[in-house]
């Protein structure tokens, strides 16, 4: 489940917040990068972390080659936010610069994080105390590890990992500590559902097919 573009909604903002939107530049990237981002094949993306409400410019993901942009968007924010422990947002979707867009969002709180998303999406489903937090590391880390395993793989190497959980393992943390310290199991076996258009949400594993928001999401292996 991927938000990716949003109206800007600019009511919640406050005065600093505004202020430090009106005045960024959105052309982020040298030359150099924005050549190399235009010779990415199929769809592509870049996301940003956001580090004290402002954006977080020592590291971004650049992702290409993805069967779909809902596939490439899922990517470049779980990669982004398992590598600085950041909520990140999309800066470019293909083409498209949404930074300022997905920017005012966020600030104003129409907009969260992928890994919280993938939190909320696994409560949906049953999770609840520390079982939440290990059922969205589980959908984050498929997502990743199906993207460098069968759509982009590294040929030389094994794919390197260099995951930050911390905030993921505290909200587990205090999450069980909220239920007395009990590891609470989940009613739902949970797995992954892939739509035609390549976004992936999680669901009941009882069931062959799901339909969310009109869009039917197939279980995949």
């Amino acid at each position: 489940m991927v938000f990716g573009s949003f109206g800007l909604v600019g009511s919640n903002l406050s005065t600093e917040d505004s202020r430090y939107i009106n005045s960024m530049s959105y052309d982020l990237f040298s030359s150099q990068d924005k050549k190399k981002y235009n010779n990415f094949l199929k769809y592509k993306a870049v996301s940003i972390g956001i580090k004290n409400r402002k954006l977080d410019l020592n590291y971004v993901t650049r992702t290409g080659q993805a069967d779909s942009q809902a596939e490439a968007n899922s990517y470049a924010l779980a990669k982004c936010e398992t590598r600085t422990g950041l909520d990140c947002i999309l800066f470019m979707e293909g083409q498209a610069n949404v930074l300022k867009q997905n920017l005012t969002s966020y600030l104003s709180g129409n907009l969260i994080g992928f890994i919280p998303q993938q939190v909320n999406l696994c409560r949906k489903y049953g999770f609840e105390g520390s079982s939440l937090a290990n059922c969205a590391k589980e959908n984050i880390e498929k997502i990743i590890n199906d993207f460098e395993t069968y759509v982009a793989p590294q040929q030389t190497q094994a794919p390197q990992r260099n995951y930050n959980w911390g905030a993921l393992s505290d909200l587990g943390r205090d999450l069980s500590e909220s239920f007395g310290g009990r590891s609470l199991q989940p009613r739902t076996k949970i797995c992954n559902f892939k739509s035609f258009e390549g976004a992936i949400i999680s669901g009941d594993c009882s069931q062959t097919a799901i339909n969310s928001g009109g869009t039917t999401y197939w279980k995949l292996n």
